[in-house]
């Protein structure tokens, strides 16, 4: 063994290695552009809102449509009843907690009927017009291990939301 087998056969072994390597970088890759989809229906984001309590709002739903999330009910102050819709759209995501902008409110944009329904923590949150919401109290969606919101979108009357890295 004088060493003429070993020095022709390093250099494919080197090249080997290296095609290895591209091969593992590029797997890696892809699999960090890949995340879970998980459908959340209109229930689970009334369960949400739901999960504490709300004190005076009654009759409270959750649609679906287009890119809006619709919550809607009547809340009671006093001697008052007043009926009202909250349009919400997705804008931003931060580990597990989705930010939705309000885009609109009937019949009065009253600051104190918006903390009543959405200042709800550690669930949910309101502040400045943005409504945060935490997903991961969700079990469906703290049974993924692993990852945080990539992406999200509302379509077929459901809140899709990606996980991933």
């Amino acid at each position: 063994m004088n060493g003429t087998w070993f020095g022709k056969l390093q250099p494919r072994m080197i090249e080997l290695k290296n095609k290895g390597e591209v091969v593992l970088g590029q797997t890696i890759k892809k699999m960090e552009n890949l995340n879970m989809s998980v459908p959340l229906t209109e229930s689970m984001i009334l369960f949400l809102l739901k999960k504490s309590s709300l004190d005076g709002v009654s009759n409270l739903e959750v649609k679906m449509s287009d890119e809006t999330l619709v919550i809607s009910g009547i809340m009671k102050k006093t001697m008052l009843v007043i009926p009202f819709e909250v349009g919400l759209k997705p804008v931003s995501a931060n580990g597990r907690i989705l930010t939705f902008q309000i885009e609109s409110f009937r019949p009065l944009n009253s600051t104190w009927i918006k903390k009543k329904i959405f200042d709800k923590e550690p669930f949910s949150t309101y502040n400045e017009g943005k409504f945060n919401l935490d997903l991961n109290c969700l079990e469906k969606i703290k049974a993924i291990p692993f990852g945080s919101i990539v992406k999200f979108n509302i379509r077929d009357q459901k809140l899709w939301i990606g996980i991933g890295k």
